[in-house]
């Protein structure tokens, strides 16, 4: 019993060990000059995060575990994603073009991340709770008539973009708002607010705001590759993957009764 008890608790604890791992990286790609914006190495936090949700699957065996394998699957698009972006210039030496393949694959992780979302909800939320959806709807009505006015209509109006350039340019700050509706839906429910559960949202927020003020800058031309941008997608990737290394997301009040995990 005592050795069950101890290898529970050191399983519960691997997300403090991860968290400590990626932030040491993270501070070595940020502000130590021979690995500043390395891009091996943030492929290497990137690919942690799956590995991270995939070993989070196996030790704690989810009952919702399709949704969590869907996260795995939209953080494994986003690595692929990042892997193209930052392995092209240096393996063929010329700059990404716009739209590539790398673009293809980060937008890929909306609807896969979105699904995993719905999943969790209906989880969470067996019946359907019309307060919970208002609340949400006014949330993202608000959200996305910013986006409207300072992305999604500016990049609309770009001229010098091919069709299928300017519809990327739109599908990004379009998906991060679709992504966040999602992701409000969940959070203004009745179920338990667990570490992983705020390290779920987060993981979003963090998304969406790093999204925009890229997209923003780019609007604005004042992006220079600053690393601050790829510190954001960073701590998306790593909260994405500590909801995960925690034991759960919670239940609905309503279905707290039925034992298991989310």
């Amino acid at each position: 019993m005592k050795q069950l008890a101890l290898r529970k608790s050191s399983r519960d604890q691997v997300w403090i060990w991860y968290l400590a791992g990626t932030s040491v990286l993270t501070a070595l790609y940020l502000f130590a000059p021979p690995l500043s914006g390395n891009g091996p190495l943030i492929n290497a936090l990137g690919l942690s995060g799956v590995v991270a949700i995939v070993v989070g699957i196996r030790m704690h065996k989810p009952r919702a575990r399709a949704a969590w394998w869907l996260f795995a699957a939209g953080q494994f698009l986003f690595f692929s994603g990042d892997l193209y972006t930052y392995s092209y210039p240096k393996l063929l030496g010329a700059d990404v073009g716009f739209p590539s393949i790398g673009d293809g694959l980060y937008l890929l992780v909306y609807p896969v991340l979105m699904a995993g979302l719905l999943i969790l909800i209906k989880r969470r939320n067996p019946r359907p709770d019309r307060t919970a959806l208002i609340d949400s709807l006014i949330l993202t009505i608000g959200v996305g008539l910013l986006s409207w006015v300072f992305l999604i209509a500016p990049n609309i109006h770009l001229t010098g973009l091919t069709v299928l350039a300017n519809a990327v340019s739109v599908a990004y700050p379009l998906g991060d708002v679709l992504l966040l509706a999602a992701a409000i839906r969940l959070a203004v429910d009745a179920g338990k607010r667990t570490p992983a559960f705020w390290f779920l949202v987060s993981s979003i927020v963090c998304l969406m705001a790093t999204d925009s003020a890229y997209n923003y800058a780019l609007l604005k031309d004042t992006y220079n590759h600053q690393l601050i941008y790829d510190a954001g997608w960073i701590l998306y990737t790593c909260s994405g993957a500590q909801q995960r290394c925690t034991r759960r997301c919670g239940h609905s009040r309503r279905a707290r009764r039925s034992s298991g995990r989310v």
